[in-house]
């Protein structure tokens, strides 16, 4: 999609901040993937990552990108 800039149309990225979970079939207490917190390098390398999906089509409200977190 960024290098072949199709389709065009507005997009943001979002973050879904919890364990997956076998919710699925109601296995919720079964955990398959945890979210653990990262230190600080670690965040730092993921929203170094995220600065290539930087496009004129992403999403801005008053100039500022917009990036979910659930």
């Amino acid at each position: 999609m960024l290098i072949s800039g199709e389709p065009d149309f507005p997009f943001c990225l979002f973050r879904v901040n919890e364990p997956w979970t076998r919710c699925w079939d109601y296995g919720d207490n079964e955990v398959l993937m945890p979210q653990n917190s990262s230190d600080k390098e670690d965040w730092e390398n993921y929203l170094k990552c995220l600065l290539k999906f930087l496009d004129k089509r992403y999403i801005t409200s008053n100039d500022k990108l917009i990036f979910i977190i659930l």
